[in-house]
């Protein structure tokens, strides 16, 4: 469960004392997902007023184990919370069961197309990556770190694709995609036409050369982004509802892949 935070003016039922603060809360479900709507009185704003506002907030929030909150774009107490250790959502488990797709968008090169796939441990998302890889792409180099080459060359048995279970430095220079969904246990080099899509934080890091994804951006059907309060980002909902299996990831498409070229920093 994370919490939606976000203000509104203190009036009406539904209001909690807290440490001499007003706030509201409410349980809700988003696409079967259980969340908790926290609304802060938003006259409380500015100086210490704020400051003791978000203390009492992130007290309760620690009682209830919530250590996700994703904020309204309008929130005014952000800077005030930062200190607490709560962290926002993302939209990682989207990006790694869509990552295929992203692969396919970004290649152009069609005639003799060559992917990459790099994960510490074979499994659920970085296997699908690679089945579809297969059929999409003439040439796959697959590498895992930790469970050895067993699963790689079972999934490549399955397609029945060609592909090399270990991504060498002159492999990498002719990948036309990288997907990556740990950070490579040593530094490689991709060629300048390669799109390198990173899908754990820093897997990027070893990694220099080609264009390095940093934004995708979806599409949601109508109703789904019916059912996100408004005022909210879709992405993080919609990947943690794609995580817990309440909504399938075939009903997200891709509309658009951002990338900068690839220095070697790491930062997506």
């Amino acid at each position: 469960m994370f919490v939606l935070m976000e203000t509104r003016p203190c009036a009406g039922r539904g209001w909690l004392k807290a440490r001499s603060e007003r706030f509201a809360v409410e349980k809700e479900r988003i696409f079967s997902l259980p969340v908790l709507r926290l609304r802060l009185d938003e006259a409380r704003r500015g100086g210490r007023r704020a400051e003791i506002t978000a203390y009492a907030a992130a007290e309760f929030l620690r009682r209830t184990g919530c250590r996700e909150i994703l904020f309204r774009e309008d929130f005014p107490f952000k800077e005030e919370l930062a200190g607490f250790g709560f962290r926002e959502p993302d939209d990682m488990f989207l990006r790694r069961v869509t990552a295929a797709r992203a692969a396919r968008f970004c290649t152009r090169d069609i005639e003799n197309p060559c992917a990459a796939v790099y994960a510490r441990r074979f499994i659920g998302p970085a296997r699908s990556a690679l089945l579809a890889l297969c059929r999409d792409f003439r040439s796959v180099l697959a590498e895992a770190e930790l469970e050895g080459q067993s699963a790689v060359r079972a999934a490549v048995r399955e397609s029945g694709a060609a592909a090399v279970t270990r991504i060498t430095e002159q492999g990498a220079r002719r990948a036309s995609v990288a997907l990556l969904f740990a950070g490579p246990a040593r530094r490689l080099r991709f060629s300048d036409d390669c799109t390198v899509i990173p899908l754990e934080e820093g897997a990027a890091e070893r990694t220099a050369g080609g264009r390095l994804a940093v934004r995708e951006e979806f599409i949601f059907p109508a109703d789904m982004l019916r059912d996100i309060p408004l005022g909210y980002p879709p992405e993080p909902i919609v990947s943690a509802a794609v995580g817990s299996g309440v909504v399938r990831a075939g009903r997200i498409s891709l509309k658009r892949l951002e990338t900068r070229p690839n220095t070697g920093d790491g930062q997506a």
